[in-house]
């Protein structure tokens, strides 16, 4: 059954960064706190046979910016860039009430999954939260993240991406 060979994986990566052995809970989910500074929603996907990872960005501030940041989101994070290889969405927040929850995801397929794999991926998907939490607040304050590369192409449906 996958999910034994991820609850596998996820105990020699306990063991590697000294967590002790990590697995899934009965609902096959896991959180995993980094630091003290942020926390990963781990959660095995037996539908799809994958693993995904996730984490909450904050809230989706509202106001005259919140459609300049959903567009500036979906441009610097177009075929995975800033993504860590995945994808930004929006979640409701428990409080039915409060603001959607920006939410940083990505699915890793558990036939192609070992250890090497899943360190380098939470890894990277590490960095692109940092990276995320970085820029979110200068964006809502109004300013511009200039990251190199990051809007300096055009897309065209019919000859594909243009740099």
């Amino acid at each position: 059954m996958a999910i034994d060979t991820v609850n596998d994986l996820l105990a020699r990566l306990g063991a590697l960064l000294g967590l002790g052995a990590l697995q899934f809970d009965e609902q096959g989910a896991l959180g995993l706190n980094i630091d003290g500074r942020l926390t990963l929603g781990i959660q095995y996907d037996p539908n799809r046979e994958r693993v995904l990872i996730y984490a909450d960005l904050g809230a989706l501030p509202a106001g005259p910016l919140q459609t300049t940041l959903l567009i500036r989101m979906l441009q610097v994070s177009l075929f995975g860039r800033l993504t860590a290889g995945g994808a930004l969405g929006l979640a409701p927040d428990l409080d039915p009430e409060k603001p959607l929850r920006i939410v940083l995801w990505k699915a890793m397929d558990v036939a192609a999954l070992d250890l090497p794999a899943l360190e380098q991926g939470l890894r990277q998907f590490i960095d692109a939260i940092d990276d995320w939490q970085e820029a979110l607040p200068e964006w809502t304050e109004g300013a511009i993240l200039e990251e190199p590369g990051a809007v300096n192409f055009a897309f065209d449906p019919a000859m594909g991406i243009r740099v």
